[in-house]
């Protein structure tokens, strides 16, 4: 809270609610600043602005545990990696299934073909898939290539694959 002006001149002391500017009495319209210096009262020096003074710089943060910290959560990182990254690792196992059939099917095929990059096999909806055994499929569908001549014709397939881990075996195929 502030003490209210009061007039060097006049001795008015001025109200909250009078409108006049703020540096000039109310009561007698003298300027506060002349007032003063006719008055001979010196002025008050305005209240000097006292410059914030910076705390030192530190680079990581305002304490240093910071960096004991920082410095233990990167070896604990790095040490939890090394143990996650050297586990052993089991081998998937490989399951074929048909699909996988079908598109072995298709590269035995395309083989036997006279011109494989005209080939239109049957979609997946229409092959006849069947398991056997484990890993031994029959694929029973149709393919449209071109002859020797140039004239694409359809053809019946009978394919007959084992698979055994990641390779592929034909069994039977024909094409009619």
């Amino acid at each position: 809270m502030t003490t209210p002006m009061q007039c060097p001149a006049c001795d008015y002391v001025r109200q909250p609610t009078d409108l006049n500017p703020i540096n000039q009495c109310p009561s007698c319209k003298q300027i506060y600043s002349r007032a003063r210096k006719a008055a001979g009262i010196e002025e008050e020096e305005p209240p000097k602005k006292v410059a914030a003074v910076k705390p030192p710089w530190r680079p990581y943060g305002q304490h240093p545990a910071v960096i004991g910290l920082m410095i233990a959560v990167i070896f604990a990182a790095a040490w939890g990696y090394g143990t996650w990254n050297n586990r052993p690792v089991a081998p998937k196992p490989v399951v074929h299934d048909g699909v996988s059939a079908q598109l072995a099917c298709q590269r035995f095929v395309s083989s036997r073909l006279k011109a494989p990059s005209t080939a239109s096999f049957a979609p997946f909806q229409e092959l006849s898939i069947s398991e056997r055994t484990q890993g031994k499929f029959i694929v029973v569908g149709w393919v449209d290539a071109e002859n020797t001549f140039g004239a694409k014709l359809r053809n019946n397939y009978f394919c007959s694959i084992q698979f055994t881990g990641a390779n592929v075996q034909l069994l039977d195929l024909s094409i009619e």
